[in-house]
């Protein structure tokens, strides 16, 4: 634990010696999660079935101008995390699937307690004429959507984790072309220790004032894919839809879709109703077929092939928002509920406090889930 704070206060002082800006966050969750079952032992001893966690999170970011073009951007991340019971479903820390260098310090202890540091992005930026480039760790977010983001190929965001709402970087060299007012190409190449597992996609997009669209194509996880995205406003109804199509070369059988159609509608200021549809293409039908696992894993965010989500923003004032969700697994009839209010005390300092209750036949995929109740606390400097 010392060796652990010793090594973020030298990095703290570090980044305000020698960047240009400093700015960072301090993020704390504290909750209780009652779990039915668990994706490990089907008969969950009792004194497991309630489980105590806080996780403390630090991020700080900072870059160095080299010209008036060019800089260099850092930002690291600090966790530490009490977790009372071994059987939670929920990983808190992404994989490095994405990264060449794996530069995370880990910490555990005999008291339940663990802890990583690790570097969340560092990149060279160049901006010309031609276009902007940026070349190192750094954070790729191409989703249109709120729940699930279809073409969000790296790293993608799992709602239902609450512990993990913040993409991690891949190790990357990605540019940015436009091409007229209306339109830009980006293209990304992902690295890997083999050459023969990088991954490369493009995406060409157009903003026009009947539709916006992109396309998508690449060779991703060593398949070929091609994807979209469009977005469109009718009648006052806010409609997005993406997906991705992974071709299988060697077996045409195993070709996966993954298509989220998406709306928001404005019932009145303050008031937004939002609904989205996903088509899971690494998912089945088979509530006994499930890969439970993978979750744990953060391999595949969803078991199942078709959900629907619906919520409710409630935006009281500048400072109060309150949210309803609920997602559902069309499948297998599980899903869970979610009730969620923010208040903003400045821009800087938020303050979430949230509950969510999973329900589920026995072996559907929210059946492992637990029900929880937490409080998030964010301040940014």
């Amino acid at each position: 634990m010392i060796k652990l704070t010793s090594i973020l206060f030298f990095f703290v002082l570090t980044l305000r010696a020698v960047t240009s800006e400093f700015s960072g966050s301090l993020l704390d969750i504290a909750a209780f999660q009652h779990y039915t079952n668990s994706i490990y032992d089907e008969d969950l001893p009792n004194q497991f079935r309630n489980n105590f966690l806080n996780l403390s999170r630090i991020n700080l970011n900072g870059y160095l101008d080299i010209s008036k073009s060019s800089n260099i951007n850092i930002s690291l991340q600090g966790d530490l995390l009490f977790n009372k019971t071994p059987y939670s479903i929920f990983n808190y820390n992404s994989p490095q699937t994405y990264q060449i260098d794996k530069t995370r310090y880990n910490y555990h202890d005999d008291m339940n307690r663990s802890g990583t540091m690790n570097i969340k992005e560092l990149y060279y930026y160049q901006d010309s004429n031609f276009g902007k480039v940026k070349f190192g760790r750094q954070i790729i977010d191409w989703g249109l959507n709120r729940i699930w983001k279809a073409t969000d190929l790296f790293y993608p965001i799992y709602e239902a984790n609450y512990l993990n709402l913040e993409k991690p970087g891949i190790d990357a060299l990605s540019a940015d072309f436009p091409i007229d007012s209306t339109s830009k190409l980006e293209m990304i190449v992902n690295f890997n220790s083999l050459i023969s597992r990088f991954n490369y996609v493009s995406r060409y997009s157009r903003i026009s004032n009947i539709l916006n669209y992109s396309a998508i194509l690449g060779y991703f996880e060593s398949k070929p894919i091609v994807g979209f995205q469009v977005s469109r406003n009718v009648w006052g109804i806010d409609l997005r839809g993406e997906g991705i199509y992974l071709i299988n070369k060697q077996r045409s059988d195993s070709n996966q879709l993954n298509l989220v159609l998406g709306m928001d509608y404005l019932l009145s200021n303050n008031l937004k109703f939002s609904a989205e549809y996903l088509i899971n293409g690494k998912g089945t039908t088979c509530k006994y077929c499930y890969g439970l696992i993978t979750i744990k894993d953060d391999r595949i965010t969803n078991l199942g092939k078709y959900y629907l989500a619906e919520s409710l923003d409630w935006r009281i004032g500048n400072e109060v928002n309150l949210k309803a969700l609920f997602v559902q697994n069309i499948n297998d009839y599980s899903g869970y509920i979610k009730l969620m209010s923010e208040y903003s005390l400045t821009k800087d300092f938020i303050i979430n406090v949230a509950g969510i209750l999973s329900y589920g036949t026995q072996y559907a995929e929210y059946w492992y889930y637990p029900s929880s109740l937490y409080c998030a606390i964010k301040y940014s400097f």
